[in-house]
């Protein structure tokens, strides 16, 4: 992958990573209880550890091409 292309990559991870808040943002606000902030927390914590494994694979490829 070329430094460009991973670039491009990454920027897209953390806009999908910000869409993913923001429809987590809109459970926790339709839904106030306890249960519906655990939700939030419980899906803010995938999503920042899943968007955190990708940028370091990502960052871990040295090499160019496919």
């Amino acid at each position: 992958m070329t430094a460009e292309t991973r670039r491009i990559v990454l920027h897209a991870l953390d806009e999908a990573m910000a869409m993913s808040v923001m429809n987590l943002f809109e459970v926790v606000n339709s839904d106030t209880s306890d249960e519906g902030v655990e939700r939030f927390a419980a899906g803010l914590r995938k999503t920042v550890d899943l968007h955190d494994q990708l940028v370091k694979t990502l960052s871990e490829e040295t090499y160019d091409g496919v």
